[in-house]
């Protein structure tokens, strides 16, 4: 009985991180399931005081908050791919600014000067 619940929970923890890689991947983001947040990015980073965080940045990515994190300054990423040279396995949170800049209406309409409110 209790070998058989053991089973089963350890089937479901498999399958579910099976399924958060899979996700990843369809979203075509798989490098932020490789961010160890090792914050060797953030030692490099030019803009870090000014609010581009790219830990940050691949954290909002990972729990699916990124809008949120750009909005707080990760849009002043200027893709200088310092962060992917620090990274010790050469992960590219530019990309994912970049990726989200191309994607985002408030930052196209921020850009034109219209006042957004950043929620």
């Amino acid at each position: 009985m209790f070998l058989a619940l053991y089973t089963s929970c350890v089937i479901i923890c498999i399958g579910l991180l099976i399924c958060l890689i899979l996700f990843q991947i369809i979203k075509k983001t798989p490098q932020v399931i490789l961010c160890t947040e090792c914050r060797q990015c953030m030692a490099v980073c030019p803009l870090l005081s000014r609010g581009c965080n790219p830990m940050e940045i691949m954290l909002g990515a990972k729990i699916n908050m990124l809008d949120k994190t750009m909005k707080n300054g990760g849009y002043l990423c200027v893709n200088c791919k310092k962060c992917r040279q620090a990274c010790p396995r050469g992960l590219a949170p530019f990309e994912e600014a970049q990726m989200w800049k191309l994607r985002s209406s408030w930052y196209k309409q921020s850009i034109k000067g219209k006042k957004i409110k950043a929620a």
